[in-house]
């Protein structure tokens, strides 16, 4: 449909870094059209990586926070949290929700220690904490030192 000329236009232009909007307004060619060619000609932009915001958020999710907790620090849905980390493949951090540190977890709730202190030791938030003792029903209440 575009001469072979247009699209090699086309092409420089991306090779020299113009915006595909640029490209788009002075060949005529759609922009989905000359990411198809470029992509076809292997000089494709690739896509740079997470933001800082992005690793900021993961930072905050391997620290032991909840996705709610982290979209609410970054004033964001839990939604787009979990789809920032799945656009760039971010895995699940070793011992988030790891069998071992939540038994753990468990293990000092139900020898008397407060959500605080078991908080504290695991660098996680108190949510973190009522989330793997709540889950499994532990035979004893939660008791905040905040409620004592």
């Amino acid at each position: 449909m575009y001469s072979k000329e247009v699209i090699d236009t086309a092409l420089d232009m991306y090779r020299a870094g113009c915006k595909l909007t640029k490209i788009t307004t002075e060949t005529g060619i759609p922009s989905t059209t000359v990411a198809y060619h470029a992509r076809k000609h292997g000089i494709l932009k690739g896509i740079k990586g997470p933001s800082d915001r992005t690793l900021k958020q993961y930072e905050q999710y391997c620290r032991g926070y909840t996705l709610t907790e982290v979209a609410q620090m970054f004033g964001i849905s839990r939604q787009a949290v979990q789809q920032n980390m799945r656009n760039f493949k971010l895995p699940k951090p070793a011992g988030h929700v790891h069998q071992k540190e939540t038994r753990e977890r468990i293990e000092m709730h139900l020898s008397g220690s407060t959500p605080e202190q078991i908080a504290a030791h695991f660098k996680c938030s108190l949510n973190a904490v009522y989330h793997a003792v709540g889950r499994y029903h532990c035979g004893r209440a939660i008791v905040s030192s905040e409620t004592i």
